[in-house]
């Protein structure tokens, strides 16, 4: 009503029109603002104006303003003030009392869009957070508390196994939660030992449950499960050539035949880096291991992958394992199976998984029987908490590894401060092993 524009028309005449509501755009009334611009567009052409929204007069007076808010304050008792890390803001039962400019007040409800300053990522004794409504603002303290012990998983590690299978019904667990662990043997084999440790190395209590089920309580830390299988049958276990308390086998119901060959191992000097050299193009005389490559390969216990290569950084496998122990022993498999063979009766492997990568403590332990089997010192050991990840060790693993560190086999990876039990031997790391093996196991 009563709103025209000015039309300047091409011959400079000028002539007023009518606005219509099919000319306008931009007009919105649903909510109060101070300024809002509308545009007029007649024949191809557009002019704006400005126009103001007030709020609805509480009075009913279209002559009377609307009452705007003055302040705020918090005025709600129930709401949530304490938090714990992770936790979701709840506006539930939050509320604020609005004072307005004509001295009346109403109580609003807050929804989580007017609360800024929220963060339950860490615990603090107090947090603050601001509620905005209609340009006015008010605060309230809340805490944020860690989580309780209980409310913490932690870890369940099923260590590897040979001859069997371990299996838990989680992964994780909180502390007082049943943790329930199942048990299966290789066919021929039968579950020897099961033992469950907590990140400290102290055993956790467990029940057998029966049918190879076992069950414990989840401490708050993280476990280690452990289970050890053994072949049904068994050998007659010869005379040690020393004696000594310490002996563990990696295999204890594997027992050796009662005749053993016990080789002649003459200490010698590394040959010179050259050797290798020129036996293997992948072998410079500056490569870290080259003596060792070249003593190995000239001892006829190790061989090249190709009549010129070495591959110094290729996986050792156990059935390559079991290949050179029996060279060590002074035997001459014929292959694989016959180095097997070797390695099953002479307690030195399982004869499992031929192709797999072995595991640095797998070697160790294997080396640990060697030394029994050829008389050598196997009552010496060395702690093995100045290792970072000692822990990692598996409980059959930890004498052979303090007799390795104690006889200088095993110097430990990252500047000395880690044992890597459950890292792969490089062919030329196994060289290395092997050298210091033979000039020590006496």
């Amino acid at each position: 009503d009563k709103l025209t524009i000015e039309a300047t028309m091409s011959d400079k005449t000028t002539k007023t029109v009518n606005v219509t509501a099919a000319m306008v755009t931009g007009f919105d009334s649903t909510k109060a603002v101070e300024k809002q611009t509308l545009t007029i567009t007649y024949e191809g052409k557009t002019a704006t104006f400005d126009i103001s929204i007030k709020e609805k007069s509480s009075t009913g007076d279209p002559e009377k303003p609307a009452a705007t808010v003055d302040s705020i304050k918090v005025n709600s008792t129930a709401h949530k003030t304490e938090y714990t890390v992770g936790d979701a803001l709840s506006v539930d039962k939050l509320t604020i009392e609005a004072t307005m400019s004509d001295k009346t007040t109403k109580t609003v409800n807050v929804t989580a869009a007017m609360v800024t300053g929220f963060d339950s990522s860490k615990a603090v004794e107090k947090q603050t957070l601001t509620i905005t409504y209609e340009g006015k603002t008010a605060t309230f303290d809340i805490s944020v508390k860690a989580k309780s012990t209980s409310e913490t998983d932690y870890a369940v590690t099923c260590t590897r196994t040979y001859d069997g299978v371990i299996e838990t019904n989680a992964s994780r667990a909180r502390p007082g939660e049943t943790v329930t662990i199942s048990t299966y043997p290789n066919s021929g084999y039968e579950l020897d030992g099961i033992w469950v440790t907590d990140d400290d190395g102290w055993r956790v209590s467990l029940e057998n449950t029966g049918g190879g089920r076992y069950r414990f309580t989840m401490p708050a830390s993280r476990v280690y499960v452990y289970a050890e299988f053994t072949w049904i049958y068994s050998y007659s276990r010869p005379s040690r050539p020393s004696s000594s308390s310490s002996y563990r086998p990696y295999y204890p119901t594997y027992t050796p035949p009662t005749t053993v060959t016990t080789p002649d191992i003459t200490i010698q000097p590394v040959p010179s880096p050259s050797a290798a050299a020129q036996v293997f193009r992948d072998i410079p005389s500056t490569y870290w291991a080259a003596g060792e490559i070249g003593w190995a390969y000239q001892s006829g216990y190790m061989t090249g992958t190709t009549a010129a290569t070495f591959s110094p950084y290729s996986s050792t496998n156990h059935q390559q394992l079991w290949m050179v122990m029996a060279r060590i022993f002074g035997n001459r498999p014929a292959g694989m199976d016959q180095a097997k063979t070797w390695a099953v009766k002479n307690g030195i492997a399982s004869g499992d998984h031929p192709t797999t990568p072995i595991t640095r403590q797998e070697m160790i332990t294997a080396l640990y029987q060697a030394a029994f089997l050829l008389g050598g010192d196997t009552a010496t050991q060395a702690p093995l908490t100045n290792f970072a990840d000692s822990g990692q060790i598996s409980p059959a693993s930890r004498n052979a590894m303090a007799w390795a560190v104690a006889k200088g086999i095993l110097n430990g990876t990252s500047g000395g401060k880690r044992l890597d039990p459950e890292g792969t031997v490089t062919r030329a790391q196994f060289a290395v092993i092997l050298y210091r093996f033979t000039q020590r196991v006496r």
